[in-house]
């Protein structure tokens, strides 16, 4: 049945005249008359019975038009709710990235979104950075933010913030009084870290690759609250990104900085190439490297 038609039987019978009806819709009395008799065509019944005065439902068109009421609030609520989406007064957005991200950096941008937004419901997806690229690619989420370089051709990724990894340990440490501190100033002492499949451990191995040696894991552990609270009581030291320990530095932990800034990850967020941008994304994709514009570094 085809809607227009439906829409004009709707205001004909609200009406109950062909020209206000016409008025109505903003349509000739011609064209409301020319609907109403190929809607009749189709459904094989009167559907209005006709007088010098007025129009009024037959019994078939009494039928049609309590179904027709439904039908056309229903568009109308549709429409209203299409129009708030396009003003984010609801939606949703789903996010996809790793504990660390969202443990560390996400906090405040969904913070100052959701306090933008009200209405807008965030999903938030954890995984290693790489599976949190592929939730996107295949579209599990909306948005991800991970660790540069992703190589995938269905993604488009934009480089947010510089994000240094430090050495933590304990405050009284013995490794604290090093001065010609290094990561071959490491090799000495246990690591507690994340599991081999995290960017963080790769990233630590290949640095002790580049001097030939493999680093002393004490213990692997699941997310970096663990592994503060494991430093902390001394089983032994780790590197993890600085914002980790973000308020901790000097005060339960140490830190110290072993890396050069162009040894540095990057971190990016991610979306996906073919599709069209929900405009939820594109606000949060637009509001995030706006956060982290002025930030050289995390």
């Amino acid at each position: 049945m085809n809607l227009e038609r439906l829409q004009i039987f709707y205001a004909v019978a609200i009406e109950k005249s062909f020209s206000n009806a016409a008025k109505r819709i903003n349509k000739t009395q011609s064209a409301v008359s020319q609907s109403i008799r190929l809607l009749e065509n189709e459904v094989g019944e009167t559907l209005f019975q006709r007088n010098n005065r007025t129009v009024l439902l037959s019994e078939a068109g009494r039928i049609l038009f309590e179904h027709a009421v439904s039908i056309i609030e229903s568009i109308e609520v549709a429409q209203v709710r299409i129009d708030s989406l396009k003003n984010l007064q609801e939606g949703e957005l789903t996010i996809s990235s790793s504990m660390t991200s969202a443990c560390y950096m996400l906090p405040e941008v969904l913070k100052k979104f959701k306090n933008k937004y009200p209405g807008v419901k965030i999903i938030l997806k954890n995984g290693l950075s790489n599976q949190a690229a592929d939730m996107v690619a295949n579209k599990e989420s909306d948005v991800g933010i991970v660790m540069l370089p992703i190589n995938n051709p269905k993604l488009i990724c934009k480089p947010l913030v510089v994000r240094e990894d430090v050495v933590i340990t304990s405050i009284n440490h013995e490794l604290n009084m090093v001065e010609d501190f290094s990561v071959k100033s490491l090799l000495d002492y246990e690591f507690i870290l994340l599991d081999k499949e995290a960017h963080t451990r790769q990233y630590i191995n290949t640095h002790f690759d580049l001097i030939g040696a493999i680093p002393k894991v004490a213990m692997e552990v699941g997310n970096m609250e663990i592994i503060k609270q494991m430093v902390k009581l001394n089983f032994g030291i780790s590197v993890i990104p600085r914002i980790a320990v973000k308020g901790e530095e000097g005060k339960s932990l140490n830190v110290r900085r072993v890396f050069n800034k162009d040894e540095c990850r990057k971190i990016g967020v991610v979306y996906r190439k073919s599709d069209k941008v929900k405009i939820t994304t594109k606000v949060f994709i637009e509001m995030i490297i706006d956060h982290f514009k002025d930030t050289e570094m995390i």
